[in-house]
């Protein structure tokens, strides 16, 4: 059965019309604000082993895009360094555009896309993927980084250790081949310095034996005074002799104890550098994983060690050599001054 229609309902259905309307263009608008694209300013990082580049846009208004650019990075020697460049360009359809200011890019474009968060930007032939962070994520990335700073230096400490003791090494290789090409020369010249003092003694007694007739007969000095004069002069290469022998066992004292307290440190400072190595270097780094059995190896090595033996038994032979030339030296002197001595007195008394 219909009813007749009530008037009040019309009114009624009217303003529940009405306000359908009002509340749908209200959801309608907060749909719009809230369901459109989110907004693809924020900050987008990306990390490397040395370096973090990180992408600060904003934009404003849409599809234009503007910001810098941080490249932090740390060399191989441990230092920072940051380079700020300024960024402007657009996006459109997730496709972006940037033109940056200056280097490192030298002026050109970087293009390349924004999906899901995530830049991937191509810069000539250097493709970087940035990753959308907070800035609290930033921070702990520059952290890394900064970790990374302080195990290069310390690592850079390691190495420098190792490369002293390797130097070292090497330095006293070369220190030991030099004695050892010295120390065989002075036992060479024991011969030499032996023979020098018998040709003298032979040349002072022939003089002698020229003069003593002469000036037994009362012959005038003057016939046979070069050879007395000849000895005379000759003490200019007697006392040569001398200082070349007092010289020679004074560089041998300073060397054999010079060598003797670097073999004697060798362990020690093995040691230092091998602690230093462990205790500063990173594993982080590269060159810190070859570890330290190079410098045991170089520091125990056979042929090393045959060098010591080598260097000791020379060094023994050395001081003997200088002992017999001392003891010639003496010997020599004492015949060669008595020769003298006994020349001057026929001289002179030839001369009176």
């Amino acid at each position: 059965m219909l009813y007749p229609p009530n008037p009040y309902w019309k009114i009624a259905m009217g303003d529940f019309i009405k306000t359908h309307c009002v509340i749908s263009m209200v959801l309608l608008a907060g749909c719009v604000a809230g369901c459109s694209e989110k907004t693809n300013s924020g900050i987008f990082v990306a990390q490397f082993e040395n370096e973090v580049d990180m992408l600060n846009i904003v934009e404003a208004p849409a599809g234009h895009l503007s910001g810098t650019l941080t490249d932090s990075s740390v060399d191989l020697g441990g230092n920072r360094e940051e380079k700020l460049f300024n960024i402007s360009g657009s996006i459109y359809q997730g496709n972006i555009s940037f033109q940056v200011s200056s280097d490192p890019f030298s002026n050109t474009n970087a293009v390349g896309t924004k999906n899901n968060g995530e830049i991937r930007l191509s810069i000539g032939s250097k493709t970087e993927i940035f990753k959308e962070m907070t800035s609290q994520e930033y921070a702990a990335a520059l952290a890394l980084l900064d970790k990374k700073r302080t195990a290069i230096q310390n690592s850079k400490l390691a190495l420098e250790s190792k490369t002293e003791f390797l130097t070292y090494l090497s330095n006293l290789k070369n220190d030991l081949n030099t004695f050892l090409k010295w120390g065989n020369e002075r036992i060479s010249r024991a011969p030499q310095v032996r023979q020098w003092y018998a040709n003298r003694i032979s040349q002072y007694e022939k003089c002698l034996d020229t003069v003593r007739p002469l000036a037994a007969r009362h012959v005038p000095s003057w016939k046979w005074q070069s050879c007395v004069l000849n000895m005379d002069n000759d003490k200019f290469n007697r006392d040569q002799l001398t200082e070349s022998i007092k010289q020679a066992q004074k560089t041998d004292i300073n060397q054999e104890s010079d060598l003797g307290s670097k073999i004697q440190n060798i362990q020690q400072r093995l040691s230092n550098a091998v602690d230093t190595w462990n205790r500063t270097c990173s594993p982080d780094i590269k060159f810190c994983n070859v570890g330290t059995d190079d410098l045991r190896n170089e520091a125990n090595s056979t042929d090393f060690i045959a060098l010591i033996e080598e260097y000791r038994s020379t060094a023994t032979r050395v001081r003997s050599a200088l002992a017999d030339d001392e003891s010639v030296k003496d010997n020599g002197e004492r015949k060669l001054s008595a020769l003298l001595h006994e020349a001057d007195d026929l001289y002179q008394h030839a001369s009176n």
